[in-house]
């Protein structure tokens, strides 16, 4: 005789095995156990499960099936074919909506609209072979922005009337697409902020904005850019270099900078290398304006005068 003693959602006879599972584990099991009763037996499956574990009768149940039609065999490859002739042929490509969707039905045995196909969205796929079809033209297909094959069409009819801004190689590292910059295969939409056209990127959980021509000047720096060269302007933003000191003003600032309480530095030699004798560092903004005075005396200018008459004075 079996003395298993009997559960509360047992039969008196085995034991259950849910019985043992802490609450927030059961209620997980039972929100699986109605999504997939849900999904393949309806609400009469659900309402029984509900009666058998009373504990789960507080679950709600939210679905929206969808009931569609699946694209035909060779759906996919009709279509790219379709707009593989759009970049080859002129006549292709200004055919209409109408007899393009047309001939696909003839040719696919399917009975689209007419009137809107090419105005509904594509599926993700199909979308991801046109970009590549687009990239094996040498151009770029926007797939964030584009969706459609009314839209598609019109972004061939551009690259091949050459009126797009797009595809415009930016060195060796990207390239750009009308409001896009392309990447190694990363679309970024290009925005214009206080004046500027700009990017954002992720970082560390923040979306941050980028200048593109900051951008575009310090990857010259590196040679990947058009231009490889510095700019030696005003203009260059990131990356000049500072002007240098001129070496013969280097010894009397950097001696008077000196604090007084270092007199072991008195008698420093810091002159440059070579033949002039040693500059004796003096302290006090007092000797400082001694050698001003000196330098400035009539004498020494006198020295510095040139010899002959004054030329202002035959004018």
């Amino acid at each position: 005789m079996d003395e298993t003693p009997p559960d509360k959602a047992g039969t008196g006879h085995e034991r259950n095995p849910l019985a043992e599972l802490p609450p927030q584990e059961l209620l997980k099991h039972h929100q699986r156990k109605l999504r997939s009763i849900a999904l393949h037996q309806g609400m009469d499956g659900v309402q029984a499960y509900k009666a058998r574990f009373p504990e789960a009768a507080t679950l709600r149940i939210h679905s929206a099936p969808v009931a569609y039609k699946p694209k035909p065999a060779g759906y996919s490859t009709a279509i790219v074919e379709l707009v593989s002739r759009w970049f080859d042929d002129a006549d292709a490509l200004g055919s209409t909506n109408r007899s393009d969707v047309e001939a696909l039905n003839k040719l696919l045995g399917t009975a689209y609209n007419p009137a809107n196909h090419f105005s509904k969205p594509l599926p993700a796929s199909l979308l991801r072979k046109l970009a590549a079809l687009f990239a094996e033209r040498g151009a770029a297909l926007d797939i964030r922005h584009v969706s459609s094959l009314s839209q598609v069409r019109k972004t061939v009819r551009s690259v091949r009337a050459g009126d797009r801004t797009g595809a415009v190689p930016m060195g060796k590292w990207g390239s750009r697409d009308g409001d896009t910059l392309i990447v190694n295969g990363h679309h970024f939409a290009i925005e214009r902020h206080n004046g500027h056209e700009c990017i954002r990127l992720s970082v560390d959980g923040s979306r941050l904005r980028l200048r593109l021509d900051a951008l575009t000047e310090l990857l010259s720096l590196t040679g990947l850019a058009p231009d490889s060269s510095p700019q030696d302007t005003a203009a260059c933003s990131i990356g000049e270099l500072a002007p240098g000191p001129d070496p013969s003003t280097l010894s009397a600032p950097i001696a008077d900078s000196l604090p007084k309480t270092w007199p072991h530095l008195e008698q420093a030699d810091l002159s440059s290398p070579g033949d002039a004798p040693p500059v004796r560092v003096k302290d006090g903004l007092a000797a400082r304006i001694d050698r001003l005075a000196t330098l400035n005396s009539p004498a020494n200018e006198a020295a510095d005068r040139p010899e002959g008459p004054d030329p202002l004075a035959l004018i």
